[in-house]
This record gives structure tokens, sequence and C-alpha cells, in this order.
């Protein structure tokens, strides 16, 4: 017995480490192709803080203690995403006053564009509890934070010959396509106290980080599209940069009474690096209009933060086939105060106008995002003890600011709902599938602080509208055993 369980726990854990480079490899071709918004969605109702299910790992380290048995996890979300955004002739940012009068500067820099992606994203993982009473493991890896836009090309510039550069839209001076994905390998452990019905988790996380970006840029921060002699001033800057990180999590889980009909479950998760900046290596390259030369790419850090998260959720058996299911998140998005792009080794100390040292910093980006909070309440349903049916409504508010949003950080409050059902199969093999859609409200920014910046950090005004709405479907198989 010993021996084949412990023959089973190799045979799992190797599937895991195979299922989590099939992880990366996906996100790597997916996101050469495709483009979308994706953060926390994996398992739709089932990634809760009091519910017992191999996403756990990632929502309460804790919720482990509840897990019976050993669980491998396939799961994929495919999320369709539109943006749109409409900037006004008041988000015009010209180095001379008097070019707002010129026509031609509003008609390539004014109007609406939009930007319809999709994107895969999996979660893959494994769960035992070892044949014990005690003991539980996991494993699994995922992408908690990032999303990738492309923006659609604007067919009325395509063989535009005084301003090609417009083809890529109003919104290009803030983004033209970009990515930034934060791939998570998460190594869980919990210990289950059976008298009290009380466990504890806690999870150490590996975390891989990508962001590439590329935008529409002038040397002195404007949208000027020609000088006034009619030369090309408009440029593009690419950014590419990779690097590591790590974090840390913990959490609860109590079943208060012996028939389990109410479960408990608390987490919270430190933010990568605990706090400190994480610094991203890789290279920029801004080739501006006004150098005919072609530009060198110079090695750079970009620097960032990620967010620590508390969860808080309850689940209540109300009959053997009716179950309640309600859950919160506070995430510390304030930490994501500014980004900077800056020589190797380098500070990112920016004022509050935005100045820097050019000996240390080449770009930097004022956010001062703030903490967002989100609820969801839901039930489940067996009309036969093989099927669940189950489905929530939810809410959530902004991060971003309306002084500092741009098209390629745009953010706001927004409500969704999600139906889905979950079937066993068999008694090894369950499938589920769902499908959320979450609705973004409409968002007016009139006061844009970007063109108010000085150098390093100046940029062209994102004042405008914007909207978005986002659809999900979700399925997964658990093979257990």
């Amino acid at each position: 017995m010993i021996v084949s369980r412990r023959l089973r726990l190799a045979a799992a854990f190797g599937i895991g480490h195979i299922l989590s480079l099939a992880a990366l490899s996906t996100f790597v071709e997916e996101q050469a192709q495709a483009s979308g918004f994706l953060t926390s969605r994996f398992g739709a109702d089932h990634g809760h803080p009091a519910l017992a299910t191999p996403y756990a790992v990632y929502f309460n380290p804790g919720a482990l203690g509840g897990i019976r048995g050993t669980h491998i996890i396939a799961d994929g979300v495919l999320a369709l995403r539109h943006i749109d955004y409409t900037r006004p002739t008041s988000a015009l940012s010209p180095s001379d006053p008097a070019t707002v009068n010129d026509p031609n500067y509003i008609k390539y820099n004014t109007g609406k564009n939009a930007a319809d992606n999709v994107l895969a994203s999996p979660y893959v993982g494994v769960v035992t509890d070892f044949g014990t009473k005690s003991l539980r493991l996991g494993f699994a890896s995922y992408v908690p934070f990032g999303g990738s836009l492309k923006w659609n090309k604007v067919s009325e510039f395509e063989n535009e010959p005084y301003a090609k550069g417009a083809v890529d839209g109003a919104q290009r001076w803030s983004n033209i396509s970009g990515r930034a994905l934060n791939l998570f390998n998460t190594l869980a452990f919990a210990y289950r106290v059976e008298s009290a019905r009380l466990s504890i988790g806690v999870s150490a996380s590996f975390i891989y980080s990508n962001v590439n970006s590329i935008r529409a840029r002038n040397v002195d921060g404007s949208d000027d599209v020609l000088g006034p002699n009619g030369a090309l001033l408009e440029g593009r800057s690419l950014l590419e940069t990779s690097g590591i990180g790590m974090t840390m999590g913990g959490g609860v889980y109590w079943e208060p009474s012996e028939d389990g009909k109410l479960r408990l479950g608390l987490s919270y998760m430190a933010p990568a690096n605990f706090g400190q900046d994480m610094r991203l290596k890789g290279t920029l390259d801004q080739q501006f209009g006004s150098n005919a030369a072609k530009a060198t790419p110079m090695d750079v850090e970009l620097i960032q933060r990620l967010p620590d998260v508390v969860r808080l959720g309850a689940v209540y058996r109300v009959t053997p086939k009716v179950e309640l299911r309600a859950d919160a998140q506070l995430e510390r998005w304030s930490v994501f105060n500014r980004n900077c792009v800056v020589k190797p080794g380098q500070p990112c100390e920016l004022e509050s106008d935005g100045k820097a040292d050019a000996a240390q910093v080449v770009l930097g980006v004022p956010r001062g995002w703030k903490d967002a909070f989100g609820i969801r309440a839901g039930a489940a349903f067996w009309p036969l003890e093989p099927l669940e049916l189950f489905g929530s409504l939810g809410m959530g508010t902004a991060a971003v600011p309306k002084s500092t949003m741009d098209p390629s950080a745009y953010d706001a409050m927004n409500i969704y709902g999600t139906l889905g059902a979950r079937y066993k199969v068999s008694p090894h093999v369950a499938l589920a599938g769902s499908f959320t859609h979450i609705q973004y409200l409409s968002v007016t920014v009139n006061d844009s602080y970007l063109y108010g910046y000085v150098a390093p950090s100046k940029s062209p005004s994102a004042a405008g509208e914007y909207n978005s709405r986002v659809t999900l479907m979700n399925v997964n198989v658990v093979y257990s055993f």
C-alpha cells in the first residue's frame, strides 16, 4: 500500500511539472497571436477561499485541508475583450498651441478606435492528502495578474502619405499593443487539525514576469505628427523586458460544525518581492521621426510592483441539494504608484511633477493607483447527485484613477455574472464549464495629468471616453484518485 501510494504521488507531481511547462508554452504562443484581458478568473465560482478545490493553491492554501485524495486539474479560460476609446480635441497636446487649429493635426490625433482581442489562459495543477488525515500538498501554474492588448488599425489612414503613424489610431500615444503577464508557479502546504476541523496553509510562488509595449512617442512628449516644415516628428517606442520574483501566502479554513454545512476561509498573499520593486531587465528601442539614423536599443530595467491580496469567504449548505456562497477580496494596488524605465541598477525616484534625474530614469510613468475591492454572491444546486449547477453575481471597484488613466491602463467599476455546470462523469473524472460576462461602467476623463508632467514623465493627454466589456468561457477537467 505504501509503495503504491508513493508511486501514484510521484506520477501526479511529475504530471504537474509537465503541465507547468505546458502552461508557459501556451502563454508564449498565445501572446504572439492574441490579445485580451484576464486576471484570477480561472475556476469561475469554484475559485473561492472557502471551497476545498484544486484552485485553493492560489485562492486559499488553508482550504487544501478540506481535500481528500489526489486531484489533477487542467483548466482553460478563453476571454473575449472589447475596449474602445474616443479622443476629443480637448486631449490634443501640441508643442505649439497654434497647432490646435490645424485640421490635419486634429484629424490625425482625435477620434474613436477599438480593440477586439482574444486571450487563452490555463490553470494546471495537482493536490494530494498523501493518504493522511493531516497533511496536504499542492502545486499549480497560472497567471493571476496580467493581460495583453492590441488596438485595431484605422483603415482611413492606411495610405496616408503625410502621417503614416495615424493608421495606429488616436490612442497610439499611450498604446499600440502591449502585454504584461505574470506567470506564477506555486507550491502550497496545509496542515489539518481534525479535532477542530481547522486547517492552516502556506504557499510560496516563483513569478516569471514579461512586459512588452509599443507606443507612439516624441522627444518632447507632445503628440505632434509633423514639424512646421512638414518633416515627420512622430516616432515609436518599443519596450521589451522580463524578470523573476517571488511571494508567499497563507490562509485558514474552518468547518465550525461536525456536519460541515458551514465552511469559512480567510487568506492573504503578500506583494511580489514582499513589497520591494520588481526589476525586469530588457531593452528600450526609441526611433524618433526627427532622427534619420536608425536608433540603437539601450539596456534598461522596468520597475513595477504587484499588490498584496486579502480574501474572505463563506459557504453554507442549506439543504443536501442547495448551497449558498459568498466571498470578498481586497487588492492593495496602492503599492503601484509609479512605473519607471531606468538605466541598469539605477533607482526610480520621481518628484510629484514627474521630474527625475536623467542619468537614472529614461522614462517615468506616475500611476497613483488605488486599492480595489470586490464582492461576489452565488449559489449551487444539485438536481442530480453527479450534476452541479452554479451561478453568481459580483462587482468590483476600479484601481486606476482618472487622472493617470490611459488606453494601456484602463479600469472602471464593473459588474459581472456567471452561470455554469459541473458533472461527475465517473468516480474519477469531473468536467465543468461556465460563462461569465463582465461589464465595465463607461468612464469619461476630463482632467488627464499626463501632459502636465515634466520630462521624463511627460506624455500626451489621455482624456476622453472609455468603454469596455469582457466575456469569459471556462472549461476544466479534474482527475481524482
